[in-house]
């Protein structure tokens, strides 16, 4: 049995249908006899091709977006059996070039070149008007926050005035000492860079220490600035998680905790970190280094004592939060 048409279902935009047989067209105000679905009746049925683009154009939007991709060729660098979920989420690895040394970055170039694609950068200009670079003496920090609560560095770490993390204490002076938040005295003397205020408020850190590091992640968006000191710090973006081994070796399976040494890496028994793309670089007195979130780190110091400030914003990467979430439940 033939089906009959609902008065106005499917009818073109700005089509009304006025009598049993009677359609007018307002956009041309003309009227017309012929229903103007009924060509279309045996392919789509009651409904019109506008109709079904009025309906449908979020999908037919994204089917033509695919088919465009693919005519571009798209997926001819992925390798989809041998990498990540977070490698085929990022063709190119940022990282598999140098280090961009910058100064001048506003806001949007920040954001949009650097925190987006999760690329690490120095600011050269970054601590433009620290006055934390001429007055942190020694000295001053002594007469300011020596008596100040500090932590010592490490899962252990212990409670000690501040003084002692600067000299007397050998154990402290040697295993370092984080002293969080910056009193609001020394905060004068450390200011955010334009670039990175969108970023909002950081919780700033003065640290001080002699010994390495093992290699790791935050979920932060730091600033990585030396006051004195000469720091080597190795980089691995986090699309390439899988090839630093995480979990492995490492206190309590600690997903975000590597057992490689970026800076000497054993090939024969971490063979897979030679494809991580790890970058490094010296960080030396004056100089600020952008470190997107979760990205692995692995920082070690040159002989001798150093001082430094880290500014840690709220990370920017929800779907980088869900996944590693993900992934360290799954590290027994």
């Amino acid at each position: 049995m033939k089906r009959r048409h609902d008065a106005h279902v499917g009818l073109p935009l700005g089509w009304e249908k006025k009598y049993a047989t009677v359609y007018i067209d307002h956009n041309t105000e003309t009227t017309h006899w012929t229903d103007p679905r009924q060509s279309l009746h045996g392919l789509f049925g009651d409904y019109s091709v506008w109709y079904l683009l009025q309906q449908f154009h979020g999908l037919i939007a994204w089917i033509l977006l695919m088919a465009l991709f693919l005519i571009l060729g798209g997926p001819r660098n992925w390798r989809w059996p041998k990498q990540s979920v977070f490698e085929v989420w990022t063709n190119e690895l940022p990282h598999s070039r140098p280090f961009d040394r910058l100064s001048g970055l506003d806001e949007v170039q920040f954001y949009g070149d650097f925190v987006v694609p999760s690329r690490a950068v120095m600011l050269q200009d970054g601590t433009k008007g620290w006055g934390a670079l001429s007055s942190w003496t020694d000295h001053y920090l002594l007469e300011m926050v020596g008596d100040y609560s500090a932590k010592t560095k490490g899962t252990q770490g212990r409670a000690v005035a501040f003084r002692s993390c600067l000299k007397g204490d050998a154990a402290s002076y040697f295993m370092g000492c984080i002293l969080q938040p910056l009193p609001e005295v020394l905060q004068l003397d450390v200011v955010v860079p334009i670039a990175a205020r969108f970023l909002g408020k950081p919780s700033i850190t003065l640290w001080t220490g002699t010994n390495d590091e093992v290699a790791h992640y935050v979920q932060h968006e730091t600033l990585l600035s030396i006051v004195s000191g000469l720091l080597h710090v190795c980089l691995v973006h986090p699309s390439r998680s899988t090839r630093v081994y995480y979990g492995q070796g490492v206190a309590d399976g600690r997903a975000d905790w590597s057992p490689v040494d970026f800076h000497a890496p054993d090939e024969a028994q971490f063979p897979l970190f030679k494809a991580s793309g790890v970058q490094c670089t010296a960080l030396e007195m004056g100089e600020m280094l952008f470190i997107p979130s979760y990205t692995w780190q692995h920082i070690k110091a040159s002989p001798g004592r150093h001082l430094g400030v880290v500014m840690a914003f709220p990370a920017h990467h929800r779907l980088l939060d869900q996944l590693y979430t993900a992934m360290g439940s799954g590290v027994s």
